[in-house]
Parts: structure tokens; sequence; C-alpha cells
């Protein structure tokens, strides 16, 4: 594994080189944000697949940048939970505010905005340029928020499958890397493993 000194010069390396990926990736979630504020209604099945897909960028950019550790826990991740995904239940998502409502959008807004890696004098070009889609710690922020908004996509599989990159990266980030800023993905990842044994288990299999 590469050593902290390593993993922050790639992460760096990939905020600052591949904008246009995070750039496209804000687009596609404000999209997707104003779609639900509009009222659209998908199904727990499609829009859990459809959050898993950032993960899959994340692995490739960690691969293209020398770490091979990033880029098999995300390649797993992501594949896994769309296999998952693809098993959740197909009636639409659940709309209904709940005391973790608030929470969910806190820490979707924390990775839309993640405020580290990205050089910039000005604070505004968080809004479309934050390493949305590129490093772990906004992705992972970004999917988990939708999921504690969204109870867990009413798959208790899926959830905790989530849960495990969230705490990982929580953990290495805050303390290994000592990006402190990562204690919200931590914080993010114990509540929704607190929602997700909330979840009736008849509900898991999907439809």
């Amino acid at each position: 594994m590469p050593t902290p000194e390593e993993i922050l010069q790639g992460l760096t390396l990939i905020t600052n080189t591949y904008t246009w990926i995070a750039i496209l990736w804000h687009v596609l979630f404000y999209l997707l944000i104003a779609a639900l504020i509009l009222k659209w209604k998908p199904s727990n099945r499609l829009l859990s697949s459809l959050l898993s897909l950032p993960l899959l960028t994340v692995s490739l950019f960690a691969w293209i940048t020398g770490n091979p550790f990033n880029g098999t826990i995300f390649a797993l991740s992501g594949v896994i939970l769309i296999i998952v995904g693809n098993r959740n239940p197909d009636d639409p998502i659940d709309t209904k505010r709940t005391w973790s409502t608030i929470i969910g959008i806190i820490i979707l807004i924390f990775g839309l905005l993640y405020p580290h890696f990205f050089d910039t004098d000005n604070y505004f070009n968080y809004f479309y340029a934050a390493p949305t889609g590129l490093i772990p710690c906004p992705t992972l922020s970004i999917v988990i928020g939708f999921a504690i908004l969204y109870n867990g996509f009413r798959s208790r599989n899926w959830s905790l499958i989530l849960v495990i990159p969230g705490l990982i990266y929580g953990i290495l980030g805050t303390f290994r890397l000592q990006v402190y800023l990562d204690i919200v993905l931590l914080f993010a990842s114990i509540i929704l493993l607190i929602l997700a044994f909330q979840i009736p288990k008849t509900e898991n299999q999907g439809n």
C-alpha cells in the first residue's frame, strides 16, 4: 500500500488533472437533485444502481495513478452494489421525512462541495469542480447522503455493503492521512449503519 504522502499526492493529482470529470459528475448530480425536487420518484432499484456508478470512476482514476488498493476496493464496491441493487425493491423511493433527513442533506452537500485537494482561490469553484467521482471521500459521501435520505433504498444488504468502504475511508482519511474533515464520512457511515438495521428483512430481497 502507498505511503500517506504518496496517497495524498495521488489524490491531489487526480483532483487537479481530471477536473472536467468532476464537473460532469456535478452536472449529473445537480440534474438528479432537480428531478427529485420536481417530484420524480424513481424506483429504489434504479436509483441505487445509478448511484453505484461514480464508485467505478473513482476506481478507474485510482488505477491510473498507481493506487491498486483504492482501485480494487472501489471496483469491487461498485460492481457488488450494482449487482445487489438490481435486487432492491422496484417500488418508488420513500420520500417520507424522518430524523435522518437533515443529516442526509448535509452529507450530500458536503460531498458535492468537498473542500480539499482542489487547488483554487475561488470558493465558488467548489460548487461545480470539487473532486466528486474522482476520489473516495466526496464520492462516498454523496452516495451515502442519498442512501440516508431514502432509507437505504429499503435494502439492508445494499446499505451494509456501502457502509464498508464508508467506514474504511472515513477511518483512513481521518486517522492515517490526517484529512480531518473525512470524519464527516465516518459519521455518515455510522448513521447509515444504524438505518440499515432498521430496514425490515422482508424488504431486503426486493420484488
